[in-house]
This record gives structure tokens, sequence and C-alpha cells, in this order.
């Protein structure tokens, strides 16, 4: 009696050890990416263009996770040269992992933009981030989890959405787009880490 007790609990026992395996098996092998918690699908619609995930890493800064940061393209690039030649929509989607303030954000990608470009680049480019420093300040707060899309949209320009809500108004000009990338994918990235995430694997 014991001894039939025992081989059905070693049986469940085995059971549920393969249907853990079974579980963890599929997760390991579903596309998207999952960054300090935050997942990415492997796909997302865009302007009516179906966009692909190039890559998601994770932005910290003196050991701090500020956000994680997903990269979406129409076809997978593994440099920013590839990336710029492309056309159509790119999206650029940023989940906050520490609450920030508008002011707070406006000031990284403000001075990372000013820090990378030539100064002929940036003179064409100063009306257009100002505009975009202003969008920037007139957000209050980021909290925690907040879903931050930069979006380029061949028909409007960049458009910045925060949890859904569209801000300001679409700024004009793929090159302004590129400049935004250069933070992130450029020569002088803001992180070597990140870039290196961001890019699809060769």
């Amino acid at each position: 009696m014991r001894k039939s007790v025992w081989q059905g609990f070693a049986g469940i026992m085995m059971l549920s050890a393969l249907t853990v395996w079974s579980v963890c098996a599929q997760a390991d092998t579903t596309p998207g990416a999952v960054v300090s918690g935050v997942r990415f699908e492997p796909a997302q619609r865009v302007a009516n263009v179906d966009l692909q995930l190039n890559g998601a890493g994770l932005r910290k800064k003196l050991f701090i996770s500020v956000y994680a940061m997903g990269l979406y393209v129409p076809s997978k690039a593994a440099s920013i040269e590839l990336l710029n030649k492309q056309t159509g929509p790119r999206r650029i989607l940023i989940a906050t992992l520490r609450d920030l303030s508008g002011e707070q954000f406006e000031d990284a990608l403000v001075k990372a933009i000013n820090k990378r470009q030539e100064p002929a680049k940036l003179a064409k480019l100063q009306a257009r981030l100002d505009e975009f420093s202003r969008t920037l300040l007139s957000i209050k707060t980021l909290p925690e989890g907040a879903r931050i899309q930069l979006d380029w949209l061949p028909d409007s320009g960049t458009v910045l959405t925060v949890n859904g809500t569209q801000q300001g108004k679409p700024i004009a000009g793929e090159d302004f787009y590129q400049a935004l990338l250069d933070i992130w994918l450029g020569g002088d990235p803001i992180q070597d880490s990140l870039k290196t995430d961001l890019l699809a694997k060769p």
C-alpha cells in the first residue's frame, strides 16, 4: 500500500516537473523582450505599418535604473546607418522605472542632443528643439510605469505620446527624429550597453 501511494506521489511530482519545464521552455522561446519587468511585444502597429522590435534595453545612471526602452522599426538593423536608410514609421518606446519630472526628462534629452550634434546641424534643429523642450516641460510628472512613445510618422513628423495622450504638436523633419536616435545609437551613445541592446544582432 505504501509503495503504491509513493509511486502515485512520485508520478504526480514528475508530471508537475514536466509541466513546469514545459511552461518555462515556452516562456524562453516567446518572441519579444522583458527588461526589468517591462514587457516589449515582438511587434507594434504604427500608422498602419507592422513594426518589429529591433532591440530593448535598460537605461541606468549611477547604478539607478531609470527606464526600459524598446525600438520598433520596419526591418531589423544592426547599425544606425541602416536604420536611417529605412522609410516608413518608427517607434521609440520608453517605460519609466522611477518617478521623473518633465523637467528631468527634458534636461536629459535636450542636453544629449546638444552634445551630439555639429553646430551647423544643431542650428537647423534649434527652433524645433525649443518646441520639443517646451512640450516636455509642460509635462509635470512622469510617474514610475509611465509609457512614453516617440514616433516618427512620415506624414506628420515626430509625435510624442505619454500614456496614450499626444503631447504638443508633431515636429516636422526626419532629421529631428534622427537626432533623437543619435542619443542612444550614434557614435557617442548615452550608454554603450543600451546601444548594443537596441541594435539587432547581425
